[in-house]
């Protein structure tokens, strides 16, 4: 169960930022950005981290990285074409 913080999450609350970009099509019909959308950025960012920080991972090691969540962390609403941290 995700536990809810007693305050709001700020960029300043994570070690790692990476610059992402959304596109017109990841909007639903209300003008937010899509739950796939969300997920699939997550996933871009961790997969980006591993291969700047463990780039021989998979071919020297045999491991491969999976992040596995049924939840994701809620922001406020973002809609797109935008820029986020």
């Amino acid at each position: 169960m995700t536990t809810v913080p007693d305050r709001e999450l700020r960029p300043e609350d994570f070690p790692v930022h990476r610059v992402v970009s959304t596109r017109w099509a990841d909007n639903d019909v209300y003008g937010h950005l899509n739950n796939a959308v969300h997920y699939e950025l997550f996933d871009s960012v961790i997969n980006a981290w591993l291969t700047d920080h463990l780039p021989d991972l998979r071919s020297r090691h045999g491991v491969l990285g999976v992040v596995a969540s049924p939840d994701a962390p809620t922001s406020p609403s973002c809609s797109t074409p935008t820029t986020s941290w």
